[in-house]
């Protein structure tokens, strides 16, 4: 347009500057990302399996923790990571937030009362869920109470595995409340549950646990185990049979076992926790005494299904 004036052009580019304005917004606002639950899901039962079986493959995850009495040593990093593969042997799985763009898993460890919280970022442009982000913390803080040195409190009850079982319940309520499964809403979490003094007394539990554990000798255990199987089944062939058959059926299986906790109770005798590998959600609990030869004799068993339900 040679000799147009200029206010002319200025028309014309503020014109166009409008009619580009417009198009914009006319364009479909990008959809909202979609979280599929099932990843969150499959991370979380792969993590408490590896941890279990391969701790060693979560390294990089276990160091990235915040520091607390485990320090980051490369000669240290079989004993931290036995630390851990014995809290997960012992832990059951929660989930929330499955519908945020953060998820969560809480994997809980009942018999030491110890929690530990893994959050996600949600998965973007095709790329993999990303939950790089893992904290301890002891159940108490679960529920905002004050953080005690103490031993959990069931070990004192009157009725431990009664009181164990409620425990457990009240410290996955509180998490279930504060992060529903389905929840949709992202909850800044890492202040509540991710700190160093938390990560410390988390780790004071675990480390006081697996000393207590290396004390139970293991072929006086198994040889505890085998007589009392070869008891139930002569009973069983005589009709004279009292053993529970859930827990029975869990000895015969013990191969698909994790020896989740060993708890002294006085100078001879011992509770002991065994957890299917598959699922955190029950536990044979078995009570043993040592006789004056040294051998060990179960003296009875219970089965322990925990539950969210008061109880």
């Amino acid at each position: 347009m040679r000799g147009s004036p200029k206010w002319v052009l200025s028309g014309l580019a503020i014109a166009a500057g409008v009619a580009i304005a417009l198009i914009v917004l006319k364009q479909p606002s990008p959809a909202p990302i979609q979280q599929d639950p099932r990843e969150a899901l499959i991370d979380a039962v792969a993590t408490r399996a590896l941890g279990i079986e391969n701790p060693a493959s979560l390294r990089v995850l276990l160091d990235g923790m915040p520091l607390g009495l485990l320090d980051r040593a490369t000669q240290s990093r079989v004993y931290r990571e036995a630390i851990w593969s014995q809290f997960f042997k012992g832990s059951l799985l929660k989930l929330g937030g499955l519908e945020s763009e953060r998820p969560l898993a809480l994997f809980y460890n009942p018999v030491f009362d110890v929690a530990v919280v893994r959050g996600c970022d949600v998965a973007v442009n095709g790329q993999p869920l990303s939950c790089d982000l893992l904290c301890a913390l002891p159940g108490e803080a679960l529920a905002g109470e004050p953080v005690t040195d103490t031993p959990p409190g069931w070990l004192t009850a009157d009725d431990p595995l009664r009181q164990l079982r409620q425990l457990t319940s009240m410290r996955v309520r509180a998490f279930e409340a504060a992060h529903p499964a389905n929840g949709a809403n992202v909850v800044q979490w890492r202040a509540d549950y991710c700190g160093e003094k938390l990560q410390a007394a988390a780790e004071l539990r675990m480390i006081e646990g697996v000393r207590a554990l290396s004390g139970l000798e293991t072929a006086a255990f198994q040889s505890a185990i085998a007589d009392y199987l070869q008891k139930a089944a002569s009973e069983a062939e005589t009709g004279q049979g009292s053993t529970d058959d859930v827990v029975l059926q869990l000895l015969l299986n013990a191969s698909e076992l994790s020896l989740a906790a060993a708890i002294p109770a006085g100078d001879k005798d011992w509770l002991v926790f065994l957890m299917p590998n598959q699922t955190g959600w029950q536990q044979a609990v078995l009570r043993l005494s040592k006789a004056r030869d040294g051998r060990l004799a179960i003296e009875g068993v219970s089965f322990l299904a925990f539950t969210t339900a008061g109880s």
